[in-house]
């Protein structure tokens, strides 16, 4: 396996073993979109393909991006930062109080 890759799934996300987060491709290229820095996603980017990203876009789980990161990839990935609404973890944007 790629020693890049390996290196960009430590970076962006710790609690994961890299090759398992690797072989899982979506989810890998949504937490280098998200968390990833420049040498993150040109590593990334010599293995997968825009089409790669765009599907790990779409498909992305909610909680992951953050609104800034959401809307640099569509504007990236599909020429529109509004592409796709960001996921969310709850419906309508609600807000989930952990205390009640």
């Amino acid at each position: 396996m790629n020693e890049r890759l390996l290196l960009a799934a430590k970076h962006v996300n710790w609690y994961t073993e890299p090759e398992v987060l690797v072989a899982d491709s979506e989810r890998f290229l949504c937490e280098i979109m998200a968390r990833g820095t420049i040498p993150d996603v040109l590593a990334a980017k010599e293995v997968f393909d825009s089409d790669q990203f765009q599907r790990a876009y779409d498909n992305a789980p909610p909680g992951l991006f953050d609104k800034r990161s959401w809307a640099y990839w569509g504007l990236v990935l599909f020429s529109d930062p509004c592409y796709l609404p960001i996921p969310e973890r709850f419906e309508d944007g609600a807000d989930f109080d952990w205390r009640s």
